[in-house]
C-alpha cells in the first residue's frame, strides 16, 4: 500500500477516485457511483500487489537471485506495471492511460515504490 499511496501523492489523484478506478476493473462503472467502492479498490490493489510479490518470491527463490535485489526489484516493478497494462487493455480500460510520458513515469513509480521495496524486503529469504 506504500506504493499506491505514493502513486496517489505523486500523481495528484484524490484517494477515492484512484481506488474507484481499480474497483471499476472488477465491478464496472458502478464503482464511480459511491466512494465506498474505493475500499474495494484498496483491497483489490493489495491483493494484486501480494500476488505479484509472491510470484517474484517464487521465481527469485527458485533461480537463487533473491540476494540480487536491485535488478530483481527493477524487473518486478516493470513486470508488474506492464502486466497490469495488459490487464487494463484486456478489460477495455485504456481511456485514462495517457501518453508515453505518463507511461514512463508510471513504470518508474512501480519500480521505485513497489519492485525495489518488495525485492529489498525479500532479499534475506
Amino acid at each position: 500500500m506504500v506504493h499506491a499511496g505514493a502513486l496517489a501523492v505523486v500523481a495528484g489523484a484524490r484517494f477515492p477516485i484512484s481506488y474507484q478506478f481499480i474497483a471499476s476493473g472488477l465491478v464496472g462503472p458502478v464503482a464511480y457511483t459511491a466512494e465506498r467502492y474505493a475500499y474495494m479498490g484498496v483491497a483489490l490493489h493489495f491483493a494484486v500487489a501480494v500476488a505479484w510479490a509472491l510470484g517474484y518470491m517464487l521465481v527469485a527463490s527458485h533461480t537463487g537471485r533473491l540476494r540480487q535485489w536491485v535488478p530483481g526489484g527493477i524487473a518486478l516493478g516493470l513486470a508488474a506495471w506492464a502486466g497490469m497494462q495488459v490487464v487494463l487493455w484486456g478489460l477495455g480500460m485504456t481511456a485514462g492511460l495517457g501518453g508515453a510520458g505518463q507511461a514512463f513515469r508510471a513504470a518508474g513509480e512501480h519500480v521505485v515504490f513497489f519492485g525495489l521495496l518488495v525485492a529489498w524486503l525479500l532479499r534475506r529469504m
